[in-house]
């Protein structure tokens, strides 16, 4: 996934530095208010409890730095699955 499809969704809200653990919870945290993507889908997506997504979303922690674009990737496909209908 390029850089152009998280700008897509997500370049309106001025987010600083893609590889930072505060972007990474400020896409989850969107991701979950303002695209209606639910923290069991982005669980389930992720192999992961829904406990932890909504840690994420709270920036109480995150994945591993090497793990984040990934995260990211399956984020963004949440999104656009929503939007495909």
């Amino acid at each position: 996934m390029g850089p152009e499809k998280l700008q897509k969704y997500f370049g309106k809200y001025n987010l600083q530095n893609p590889e930072s653990e505060q972007y990474f919870s400020s896409v989850v945290a969107i991701a979950i208010r303002d695209y209606k993507v639910s923290v069991e889908d982005i669980s389930d997506s992720c192999c992961c409890s829904k406990p932890t997504v909504e840690r994420w979303a709270k920036g109480i922690n995150t994945p591993y730095r090497l793990v984040r674009p990934r995260g990211l990737e399956i984020i963004v496909e949440l999104v656009e699955k929503k939007f495909s209908v």
